[in-house]
């Protein structure tokens, strides 16, 4: 059986599939700490594959090729796969990432977006009844688009088998919560020291601050009134 959000099965193996254009900062966030949680107390360790459409080494938004560690159509059992994406979001019809993903969520694995990966996996038809977020700007289209799919604009959601996230920062926070999920707190504040971060933001936290926050506060009734659109 795979792993679940709150408990479930051990560490295992755990793939990210990168698709070209992805955020470095967001797949180092959620690599960084499965690294960091093998070398602590109570940590657990996952063995981290990279991989790519058809095993060649993918280019990164900033124009970094990175090697993988194979192809999507021939990754061994995973108990976990993530998909890396960015703001383009391209079409999943023809890729030997779909199949993959249908197959891993009837074997129970948790399935991960990261950026824009949540669009994907709703391509994919794998978010109906789930909550899920992506990178602010995707997410009116991908309410659009699957209305089956409960969208929201916070940095992360972890419901049930899929964990999403906004990509860049977010992901640091989205895995150490996961983890802290399977694992306890106490793994939860060896990483956040681990880290150097003051706290855990929570999920349910916006990606963007308030435009009441960035309009200051000289304008306090038009603050309220954009307070209320927003809401």
């Amino acid at each position: 059986a795979g792993p679940n959000a709150t408990g479930g099965a051990g560490p295992g193996r755990i793939g990210f599939a990168l698709l070209p254009g992805f955020s470095l900062l967001s797949l180092a966030g959620a690599t960084d700490v499965l690294a960091a949680a093998a070398e602590l107390p109570g940590g657990a360790t996952w063995q981290v594959l990279r991989l790519s459409a058809d095993g060649a080494p993918v280019a990164a938004q900033c124009g970094t090729p990175v090697a993988v560690d194979g192809a999507v159509a021939a990754a061994p059992p995973l108990q976990a796969l993530v998909v890396v994406s960015d703001r383009a979001v391209p079409p999943l019809l023809h890729t030997p990432l779909r199949p993959l993903l249908q197959r891993l969520d009837a074997e129970g694995a948790l399935l991960g977006g990261i950026g824009t990966g949540a669009a994907l996996l709703a391509q994919a038809g794998l978010l109906a009844g789930h909550r899920a977020t992506l990178h602010w700007a995707e997410a009116p289209s991908l309410a659009e688009a699957h209305p089956e799919v409960v969208v929201s604009s916070h940095l992360y959601e972890i419901d049930r088998r899929r964990l999403t996230c906004a990509g860049g920062s977010a992901s640091l926070d989205a895995f150490i919560a996961w983890l802290g999920q399977r694992h306890g707190e106490r793994l939860v504040q060896a990483l956040l020291a681990h880290f150097g971060l003051e706290r855990l933001r929570e999920g349910s936290e916006p990606q963007r601050s308030p435009m009441s926050g960035r309009i200051g506060g000289g304008a306090p009734k038009l603050a309220e009134a954009v307070a209320l659109m927003e809401a």
